[in-house]
């Protein structure tokens, strides 16, 4: 597909991960505009969905399901350089992407979808699973949670930052990927505020926290540019 499709609303990634019909309605509910990466298409419908678009080199989606699909709802992209999940964001434009069935249930997927959102720091990212939710934190982020309550920071790159708010307060810190890591951690307020230097700083929390999550990124600019 030549350029972009903007869509304005924010938009739901569907993947051929393990999803449920419950996860894809509460993603909807946030990011109301259906693109399934692939073999995602499969799964909106059989969850009772029509994806506006279908992306990616389309080796995951049979004839059965691409003949329920309208003609001009698939979009393939035959590039072996990225994933489908990485093939979506690149041909739309939207203020907010919600994702799911991209991380599971194998760690290599889940890898690359981490790595996928540090590379597009600029975009609102949130990705969620039937355990946790998960986002890169903008430059400054402030999080509602319930004290004692897990939040776990995971670094995908050098990143230094501060914190308000949490058990362990990270000030002065150096995280590496290959270093010092921050799981586990917990909120001891009910907001917990985070500054960060680089972008790079994955943020994990109980999958409940979706929402909040939506929120807390929206409410914030994102980097002017990911990691390449």
């Amino acid at each position: 597909m030549a350029g972009s499709a903007r869509i304005d609303h924010a938009a739901t990634i569907i993947g051929a991960g393990r999803t449920s019909r419950r996860q894809l309605d509460r993603a909807l509910s946030l990011a109301p505009r259906l693109i399934a990466a692939d073999g995602g298409g499969a799964s909106a419908l059989a969850h009772g969905h029509m994806p506006e678009l279908v992306i990616g080199d389309m080796d995951s989606i049979n004839g059965d399901v691409a003949d329920r699909l309208p003609v001009d709802a698939l979009r393939r992209i035959s590039s072996q350089q990225d994933t489908d999940f990485e093939k979506c964001l690149q041909s739309v434009t939207t203020p907010l992407i919600i994702g799911l069935g991209v991380t599971e249930p194998r760690i290599d997927h889940g890898l690359a979808s981490l790595n996928v959102m540090v590379r597009h720091a600029h975009r609102r990212i949130i990705v969620f699973t039937e355990s946790d939710a998960l986002c890169l934190s903008p430059p400054k982020i402030a999080i509602d949670m319930a004290v004692g309550d897990r939040l776990s920071l995971f670094p995908l790159a050098s990143v230094e930052g501060r914190s308000h708010g949490l058990k362990w307060p990270i000030n002065d810190i150096r995280f590496e990927p290959f270093g010092r890591t921050g799981t586990s951690n917990e909120a001891s307020g009910e907001t917990v505020e985070l500054e960060f230097d680089a972008p790079g700083m994955i943020l994990i929390a109980a999958e409940r926290y979706l929402e909040e999550f939506a929120r807390a990124v929206s409410r914030q600019p994102m980097w002017r540019t990911g990691i390449v």
